[in-house]
């Protein structure tokens, strides 16, 4: 696994902005109008919706097909499908935490209206395209369920980056992680449909509140499917994760610094967390991991603890992104720094670390399903199955489940779970990730078609 052959050199850009593109002054708003293909828009879920203003989060529609009395009035315009947010700031899995979205406000024009909207001069420039992002406050939902399928969207020639995106939060700001992450796919600032909406626009020179076009999407996700013939194209097989993730680190690349290089060293993050899916000999864990030696005799491993959650806090996303080209194998329980794996350099290699009775195929669609899209980063799983290293989460031992949100709440706390890992069960997969398949991404494809299970096996 010599860092020549894992992809670590200098990236070369495979995104490329526009050259010359037009911008209304002061705007920070490009005046050149985006490239949409309207026979992929359906596919990927969206609505174009003609001649709309935004007021206040509400979607004032001047088609016919929403006039009161017209014969072929239309109730909803778009059905949001299956979509839930967490209030941030509270704690999950209580009553109350998780919100569903609610249909959009649609209406129609009327003579009550705002002075803007009363008389309003349409944009044919700005095309927003409206989405109610599933999870948003979770860096792990938004880089799979929102980053990705945007992306999938744009590679597929749907949209370009002239497009303007607009998420529906339920009236909160957005994770400060979540503009950052989604920039380099748009030309346009990311702001939330209730600031694009918000009524300190209406006598703006420099802003307009109705659109000659707006899409409004529920793009690829884990709940948003689209039939195929009697089959099912779910998720994970219209995304391509992998690239998505390498092209935001080609966009950052000019802020980020280069990690140090040593050849003969690998660099292993170790995810600690502070709550819940903790591993509770985290020091062994690192020490051990130090201590391994691989079958080379040239190579050795400088494993650390990596407290994800905190290096976001301090850092930023392009901090993150900065800190993620130096590391060459990721470990951690089932979570949020997993969803890091993408913005690794190729051939680097994720571990992610499952407690008892949380070996699920829903689980796999997160990490394991979606890393081995692109294989551009090698995927493997630690499967727990002794119940001595198991421990209940925090939640769990609460004892009285009274104000708990009892849907899904079972697999929440095997999800949650704490555990050891064992020294020997870690020897064991260093020495498949190290020695067997060395970063090497021809081995790693050759052992997944012998055996589709390969990486995914090891158990403790």
């Amino acid at each position: 696994m010599r860092r020549g052959l894992m992809g670590r050199q200098a990236r070369k850009s495979t995104i490329h902005l526009a050259e010359s593109r037009g911008r209304w002054p002061g705007s920070g708003r490009t005046t050149v109008p985006p490239v949409i293909d309207a026979a992929k828009l359906e596919y990927h879920g969206c609505v174009a919706l003609e001649q709309v203003c935004v007021d206040q989060g509400r979607f004032v529609v001047f088609s016919p097909v929403k006039q009161p009395g017209h014969k072929d009035f239309v109730e909803h315009l778009f059905d949001p499908g299956f979509t839930w947010l967490n209030t941030p700031g509270q704690p999950e899995h209580f009553l109350g935490t998780k919100l569903k979205t609610p249909w959009p406000h649609m209406r129609s024009n009327s003579t009550a209206d705002p002075v803007d909207i009363a008389s309003p001069a349409f944009s044919p420039h700005v095309v927003p395209l409206v989405w109610y992002p599933v999870h948003a406050e979770s860096y792990r939902e938004a880089v799979l369920q929102s980053l990705a399928p945007l992306h999938a969207m744009q590679l597929d020639g749907a949209v370009d980056r002239n497009i303007t995106l607009v998420p529906m939060l339920n009236g909160f700001n957005m994770p400060e992680f979540f503009a950052p992450m989604l920039a380099p796919f748009t030309n346009n600032p990311i702001e939330t449909l209730e600031d694009v909406s918000s009524r300190e626009h209406m006598t703006s020179p420099l802003r307009s509140r109705c659109f000659q076009k707006l899409l409004m999407c529920k793009p690829f996700n884990l709940f948003n499917y689209r039939n195929e013939g009697e089959g099912k194209t779910m998720w994970f097989q219209a995304l391509h994760p992998g690239t998505t993730g390498q092209q935001v680190v080609d966009f950052y690349q000019p802020q980020l610094k280069p990690a140090p290089f040593d050849e003969h060293v690998l660099k292993v993050a170790v995810v600690k967390t502070g709550r819940k899916r903790r591993i509770l000999n985290l020091n062994q864990v690192v020490t051990t991991c130090s201590a391994w030696r691989p079958a080379d005799p040239d190579l050795r491993l400088d494993c650390v603890a990596y407290d994800f959650e905190q290096r976001l806090r301090e850092r930023s996303f392009v901090g993150i992104l900065a800190e993620l080209q130096g590391f060459d194998i990721l470990m951690g329980m089932h979570g949020e720094a997993l969803a890091n794996g993408i913005f690794m350099a190729p051939n680097t290699s994720v571990v992610e670390v499952r407690p008892c009775e949380a070996d699920s195929d829903w689980l796999d669609n997160y990490f394991q399903r979606t890393l081995r899209i692109d294989n551009l980063q090698l995927a493997f799983k630690l499967v727990t199955q002794s119940r001595e290293l198991c421990f209940p989460s925090d939640l769990q031992l609460r004892g009285d489940r009274a104000g708990l949100d009892e849907d899904g709440l079972e697999a929440v706390f095997k999800q949650d779970q704490d555990l050891h890992i064992k020294p020997a069960a870690l020897e064991a997969l260093l020495a498949l990730v190290v020695d067997k398949v060395g970063g090497d991404l021809e081995t790693y494809l050759q052992r997944l078609q012998q055996d589709p299970t390969f990486g995914n096996t090891l158990v403790q």
